[in-house]
């Protein structure tokens, strides 16, 4: 079995492919700053404490990120929800 290529530079490697494939992350990041609205988002509705246990929530970048992506693909909360799943899938390494 090959193992996979572990590089020093992956993250940037993997940055050069999304954009040449034309990932519209990569545009839209350009346009639209999540950062600055995850803090305003926060600050409107604050997070849940953690001293109260339970899982963490997801962070609220990755909630936006996924809600425009949705809104964008006019996609269903169930092939939004397998879109999800399919990409995270494609980026565990199964060894």
């Amino acid at each position: 079995m090959m193992k996979p290529r572990i590089s020093l530079f992956a993250e940037q490697e993997r940055e050069d492919r999304r954009t040449k494939l034309g990932d519209p992350l990569v545009g839209l990041t350009e346009h639209v700053d999540f950062e600055a609205l995850a803090a305003r988002i926060d600050a409107a509705a604050p997070r849940p404490s953690p001293a109260r246990g339970g899982r963490p929530p997801y962070p609220t970048v990755l909630m936006i990120t996924i809600l425009v992506l949705q809104q964008l693909y006019n996609l269903a909360d169930d092939a939004l929800e397998y879109s999800c799943w399919t990409a995270a899938a494609s980026c565990v390494s199964w060894t």
